[in-house]
C-alpha cells in the first residue's frame, strides 16, 4: 500500500486500486496510510465512484467501503506478461507503447460513456471500441433473451472488408458455440481452426450465403449484477493474427462496463415506469396533493414553506394556481398561520404523524392530512386535502336541526305538565268525591282516564329525559360497569323477584362514560328482558368483549324475541311493537338508550328471532391507560 507522500490525494487513492491484489477499504484505512484526512480520501474515492471506477456500498453498523468497478487484476496481470513477452522483441518499445495507448484509450472512453444515457446508444459505441482498440473487422453485441440463450442483436460494426454485409441482422438462436460461452458465462478465443472443429460449432446453416465469413472468433460474456448471462461480446477476423490474451482483456473490460449500462437501464425504466405510475395517480387523483419542503422565512415571526409539486386536484380545491415553487405566504392563502401549525407539528414531530385539521381556503372547508416523506422529520412534508364543505355544512344544519328538536322536546314537555297536572287533579277530585255516587261503569271510565294520564306522565317525563341526554350529561370519565350494574341489579331487585328472574352478569371492564347514563341503559335493556320474557321466567345475561379501542357491550335474553324486520323500528320515539294492554311502557326507552350510546361514541343495535330471543349490543369507549 502506498505510503506518506506529497503527490495528490487523487493520485494516491487510485494507486490504492492499482495493484494486481486489492480488497474493499474504507476512506479511513486509506487515511491511515497517507498524510490526507478521511475526508479528502473520501471526496476522491466520491469522484471516482462517479466516474463509474469505483463501487462503493455501506455495510452493517454504516461502515462504507470502496473497490473497483471492473476486476483489474487480471487485466494489469495480462498486460505486465505482455510487456515482459514484448521485452524480448526488437520492437518492444512500439508494442509497449501500444498496450499503453489502447488502455489510455479504455479509460478515457469509460468516463466519457458515464454521461450517456441511452443503452441502444452505449452498446453501440462499446460494439465500435471494441473493434477499434482490439483491431478487428467484425464487432457484434448482442442480449441474451431467455434461458435458451437466444439473442438479440443490438449493434454491429463492420470494416469496409465486409460493407456487403452491412444489413446482415439474423438473431443467433441460442445454439451452437454461442451457447457455451452463455452458460459458462466464460469468455472463449480461439483459431478459425479451433472453431470449426468445436463440438458446439454449427457453422452457418441457411445462413452461410448471408453471414459475414469468420476467421477466428472472441467472445465474452457480459454478466449482470447477480451473476446471470446477459448477452454477448463477439469479435472476429483480427487485422493482424490471432487474438491474443490482451485482447481479451480490453473485452472483459467492455462487457464489464456494458453490463453496468444494461443494469442503469434496466434500474432506469423501473424508475421511469414507477414515476409513470405516480404521476399518472398523482394528476388523476380526486383527493388534493402537494409536497413542501421548509423555506427560509421572510421574516423573523416563523418558518415559510415552499410548494415542491402540486396536484390538479389541490389546486381544484384550494382555488390556488401554479403553486410549484412559491411559498404558502406567496401563494397568498386565507390562513397561512394555520397551514404553518398543521406543517410545523409534521416538521417537529418526533413519531412522525400525522396530523389533521380543518383548513378554511375561499369558503371552502378542507380536511387536510400532512406527514413527513422518507421519514426524515424537519425535511419534506406530504398533504393531502379533501373538500368536505357539504358534509360540515350537513353537519352544521344536523346540529342546528337537533337543538331544535331537543329545544321543541323541552319546552312542549314542559308546557304539557301544566294542563296534565289539572287534569289528573280533577280526575282525582272526582274520584275522592263522587266515587260512591258513581256505578260500576262510570269507575271504569275514571281508571280509564287516570291510567291515561299516569301514562302520559310517564311519556313527559320520557321525552324531557331524552332531550336532555346532550345538555345536561355529565364529562366522560372512567366508569366501572361492575358497579353500574349490581346498582341496576338492585334497583329492579322488586321486578327480579316477581318474576323469578335469573339475572347475572360477567366481569364487565371500566370504560369512558356518564355513570348515571349508563345506569338509565342497564337499567332500560335488563327491565325490557325481564317485560318480555314470555311465559317462562326470565333469564338475562350481560357480558362484554373487547374491539379494538372499544368495548361491545351485550344484554341478552331468553323472551319472545323481536322479528329482524322491526330490529330498526324499535330505536324511533314512541314506536312500540305491542299495546299498552300486552306490556307496559311508554316507548321512548330503546330510543333513549341509543342516545345516550351515540352520545358516547357508540352504536345500538339488536340481533333477535320471534321465540328465540334478544340480544341487545352497544359499544362504549376502552379507558386509557393509567386512569
Amino acid at each position: 500500500m502506498p505510503g506518506p507522500t506529497d503527490r495528490s490525494p487523487a493520485a494516491v487513492v487510485r494507486d490504492f486500486f492499482d495493484g494486481p491484489e486489492y480488497e474493499p477499504l474504507t476512506a479511513r484505512e486509506i487515511a491511515a496510510e497517507t498524510e490526507y484526512s478521511a475526508a479528502a480520501v473520501r471526496d476522491e474515492l466520491d469522484v471516482l465512484v462517479d466516474r463509474d471506477l469505483l463501487r462503493t456500498k455501506e455495510l452493517t453498523g454504516g461502515r462504507r467501503v470502496w473497490w473497483p468497478a471492473i476486476d483489474q487484476r487480471t487485466e494489469r496481470a495480462e498486460l505486465v506478461d505482455a510487456m515482459a513477452d514484448a521485452s524480448e522483441d526488437p520492437d518492444a518499445q512500439i508494442t509497449r507503447q501500444q498496450l499503453i495507448e489502447r488502455h489510455r484509450h479504455l479509460a478515457q472512453f469509460v468516463t466519457e460513456i458515464n454521461i450517456t444515457a441511452d443503452l441502444d446508444e452505449i452498446l453501440r459505441q462499446i460494439t465500435e471500441v471494441a473493434r477499434e482498440l482490439v483491431g478487428a473487422h467484425q464487432s457484434v453485441t448482442s442480449r441474451t433473451l431467455n434461458q435458451n440463450w437466444e439473442q438479440a442483436i443490438n449493434a454491429v460494426s463492420l470494416s469496409e472488408k465486409y460493407a456487403e454485409y452491412s444489413d446482415y441482422d439474423t438473431e443467433p438462436d441460442g445454439s451452437g458455440i454461442y451457447s457455451v460461452v452463455c452458460e459458462r458465462n466464460e469468455p472463449m478465443r480461439v483459431t478459425q481452426d479451433e472453431l470449426e472443429s468445436h463440438p458446439a460449432w454449427q457453422a452457418f446453416g441457411d445462413e452461410a450465403d448471408e453471414h459475414p465469413p469468420m476467421d477466428g472468433w472472441l467472445a465474452v460474456p457480459i454478466v449482470g449484477p447477480e451473476g446471470e448471462n446477459t448477452g454477448l461480446i463477439q469479435l472476429s477476423d483480427r487485422y493482424d493474427g490471432e487474438f491474443t490474451e490482451a485482447d481479451e482483456a480490453i473485452l472483459v473490460q467492455l462487457a464489464n462496463v456494458a453490463s453496468a449500462a444494461i443494469e442503469n437501464a434496466r434500474l432506469y425504466d423501473e424508475l421511469r415506469e414507477s414515476e409513470e405510475r405516480y404521476r399518472t395517480l398523482f394528476d388523476s387523483m380526486t383527493e388534493g396533493y402537494c409536497v413542501v419542503e421548509p423555506a427560509e422565512p421572510d421574516d423573523a415571526d416563523r418558518t415559510d414553506y415552499r410548494f415542491l409539486e402540486a396536484n390538479p386536484a389541490f389546486e381544484a380545491h384550494t382555488g390556488l394556481r401554479d403553486v410549484a415553487g412559491c411559498t404558502v405566504r406567496e401563494a397568498d392563502v386565507a390562513d397561512p398561520g394555520a397551514w404553518f401549525d398543521v406543517l410545523d407539528s409534521v416538521a417537529d414531530s418526533t413519531d412522525g404523524g400525522p396530523f389533521q385539521r380543518e383548513l378554511e381556503m375561499r369558503g371552502r372547508v378542507l380536511q387536510c392530512q400532512a406527514f413527513p416523506i422518507g421519514g426524515a422529520s424537519g425535511g419534506q412534508v406530504g398533504m393531502t386535502a379533501r373538500d368536505v364543505t357539504e358534509r360540515v355544512e350537513r353537519e352544521r344544519r344536523l346540529e342546528e336541526s337537533n337543538e331544535r328538536l331537543e329545544q321543541f322536546a323541552y319546552a312542549a314537555s314542559h308546557d304539557l305538565q301544566e294542563p296534565l297536572r289539572m287534569v289528573s287533579s280533577y280526575l282525582q277530585l272526582l274520584e275522592n268525591r263522587y266515587a260512591d255516587d258513581l256505578d260500576d261503569e262510570a269507575r271504569e271510565f275514571l281508571a280509564f282516564a287516570v291510567d291515561g294520564a299516569d301514562r302520559m306522565r310517564e311519556m313527559i317525563d320520557g321525552l324531557l329525559e331524552y332531550s336532555r341526554v346532550e345538555t345536561e350529561g355529565d364529562p366522560l370519565e372512567p366508569v366501572d360497569l361492575n358497579a353500574v350494574f349490581s346498582d341496576v341489579r338492585d334497583d329492579l331487585q322488586v321486578a327480579i323477584e316477581e318474576s323469578g328472574a335469573d339475572v347475572a352478569a360477567e366481569d364487565l371492564p371500566r370504560v369512558r362514560g356518564d355513570g348515571d347514563q349508563l345506569r338509565q341503559v342497564f337499567q332500560n335493556l335488563v327491565d325490557n328482558a325481564i317485560e318480555y320474557s314470555g311465559d317462562e321466567p326470565p333469564t338475562v345475561r350481560v357480558g362484554a368483549e373487547r374491539a379494538g379501542d372499544r368495548w361491545v357491550v351485550s344484554v341478552r335474553d331468553e323472551g319472545i324475541g323481536i322479528d329482524p324486520e322491526y330490529a330498526d323500528a324499535i330505536f324511533q320515539v314512541f314506536e312500540r311493537l305491542h299495546t299498552s294492554d300486552e306490556y307496559s311502557g311508554t316507548g321512548i326507552g330503546l330510543a333513549l338508550c341509543e342516545r345516550i350510546v351515540e352520545r358516547h361514541g357508540g352504536e345500538l343495535w339488536v340481533d333477535a328471532e320471534p321465540g328465540e330471543g334478544s340480544t341487545f349490543s352497544f359499544t362504549l369507549p376502552t379507558v386509557d391507560s393509567g386512569e
